[in-house]
């Protein structure tokens, strides 16, 4: 297809107009463009015999990869399970594309045989499942500690990392308090470093490297 060609199918014109070529988001109030909206992600129970062993399986996987319309792949030997995020056919885009009939060529082409009934199919927001978990680190490895549920954590974080500040702060000043005693009860020691290193400082003033102290 030529320049000629795309012109008069109206193509480019759709870039420039249509918002879904162009998504821009905002998040605190800058604005991001992203190449995807919504993806596809299946996820494909397969037989553990198909997949052979871990290396096979982590083979597989780089294959997987290598396609660029393939955003992420993962085949978990152990569970006999592969999870696929792809962009579909049908996606409103400029990124290239795939669809599921050819993601089973390429798992059937490396030996692993998919029935169609044990493949289950969603549809997956790229901005709040993909890119906001990717580009806001802390809003999803934040995790509920051992013994609470979410609900009682959102009552007590603020005051047990409040407390955590506090017993911190508490530690220095102890560790500072027993500094300035160690001094005290050793004047030999401090008093021959202090020596060494106002040695060390007259000498050339442009600092100072001292070892053995």
């Amino acid at each position: 297809m030529n320049k000629e060609d795309i012109n008069t199918n109206g193509f480019l014109n759709d870039l420039n107009n249509n918002e879904d070529f162009n998504e821009i988001i905002e998040i605190d109030g800058n604005q991001y463009r992203v190449p995807y909206r919504k993806v596809k992600e299946i996820t494909i129970n397969v037989d553990k015999k198909d997949l052979i062993d871990m290396p096979h399986s982590t083979r597989l996987q780089y294959r997987l990869l290598l396609n660029d319309a393939i955003l992420r792949a993962r085949v978990e030997f152990i569970k006999g399970k592969i999870t696929i995020v792809y962009n579909p056919t049908d996606a409103v885009n400029r990124k290239p594309k795939i669809s599921r009939d050819e993601i089973i060529k390429i798992l059937n082409e490396n030996g692993v045989k998919v029935e169609k009934d044990k493949i289950e199919e969603r549809d997956l927001d790229y901005v709040e499942e993909i890119y906001k978990k990717q580009f806001e680190p802390q809003q999803i490895r934040e995790s509920v500690p051992y013994g609470y549920t979410k609900e009682e954590w959102k009552k007590y974080k603020d005051a047990f990392w409040s407390k955590v500040d506090k017993n911190n702060k508490s530690k220095l000043e102890s560790f500072k308090e027993w500094q300035k005693y160690y001094e005290s009860q050793h004047p030999d020691i401090f008093g021959t470093i202090k020596e060494k290193i106002k040695l060390k400082k007259g000498s050339n003033g442009k600092g100072f490297w001292f070892h053995g102290i």
